[in-house]
C-alpha cells in the first residue's frame, strides 16, 4: 500500500483521537496530527530515498503548514498548544513560550530558587545599608 494511501486510510483514526467534540473533523489540533504523520511517512520515505526532492519538497510544505496552525494555537490558547505539541510529540517554542512557564520543576529546584531569592533581597539590604553608611560618613 503506497504511503498516501496509508495515511488516507489512518486518517479517521487519527480524527477521532484528536477531536474535541462528535463532529470535529477541522479544528488546528486535528489538522496538526494529520500534518504530524504525513510529515512522519513523508520523512520514513526521505530515509530510503534520499534523492527524492519533490517529496522533500512537499515535507518542507507540510512542516511550514503545521508550523502556521501551531503558531495560530499558540496565540489562541497556550494549554492547547502545549497539550497538542505533548500528544503529536512535537518540541514547543520555549522561546515562545517563555521557557520558565513550560519547564515544570522539582520541589528541590524550586526550593533553591526560593533560597537564592532571599539571599538576593538580604544583599540588596546589605548594599543599601552601606551606601546610606557611606553617605553619613
Amino acid at each position: 500500500m503506497s504511503s498516501s494511501k496509508q495515511i488516507k486510510a489512518s486518517k479517521p483514526a487519527i480524527v477521532a483521537k484528536h477531536q474535541i467534540h462528535k463532529k470535529d473533523s477541522g479544528s488546528p489540533e486535528v489538522q496538526i496530527a494529520i500534518l504530524t504523520e504525513e510529515i512522519k511517512k513523508i520523512t520514513e520515505h526521505l530515509k530510503i530515498n534520499p534523492k527524492d526532492s519533490s517529496s522533500r519538497r512537499g515535507l518542507l510544505r507540510k512542516v511550514g503548514s503545521r508550523k502556521k496552525l501551531l503558531n495560530f494555537l499558540l496565540g489562541e490558547d497556550r494549554a492547547r498548544y502545549i497539550r497538542t505539541c505533548k500528544k503529536n510529540g512535537i518540541r514547543p517554542n520555549l522561546i515562545t513560550l517563555g521557557i520558565n512557564q513550560y519547564v515544570e520543576s522539582s520541589p528541590e529546584a524550586a526550593a533553591e530558587e526560593q533560597a537564592m531569592k532571599e539571599q538576593a533581597v538580604i544583599n540588596h539590604a546589605q548594599a543599601a545599608a552601606d551606601a546610606i553608611a557611606r553617605a553619613a560618613a
